[in-house]
């Protein structure tokens, strides 16, 4: 098994957060991956073609948040 992380950060302003609800939209991630948000476990993908929204309003406040993708790849020796 082969895996590889990404990272993305972004900064959440005031003005994002007098929105009633904020939503992280996952779209053709690997196979097998995991997200973290700021260190907790928000989604376990496992079906590349299916997308995912993910409700982070409770978890967010204003300043700069982390994203973690890790990706485990299955490699098949034929």
């Amino acid at each position: 098994m082969k895996t590889g992380i990404s990272k993305k950060s972004f900064t959440v302003s005031a003005e994002q957060m007098k929105y009633d609800d904020a939503v992280i939209f996952f779209e053709g991630l690997d196979t097998h991956a995991d997200i973290f948000l700021n260190g907790s476990h928000i989604l376990r993908s496992q079906n590349m073609f299916t997308g995912h929204k993910v409700p982070v309003k409770n978890m967010l406040k204003e300043g700069k948040k982390t994203c973690f993708i890790y990706v485990s790849i299955l490699l098949y020796k034929q």
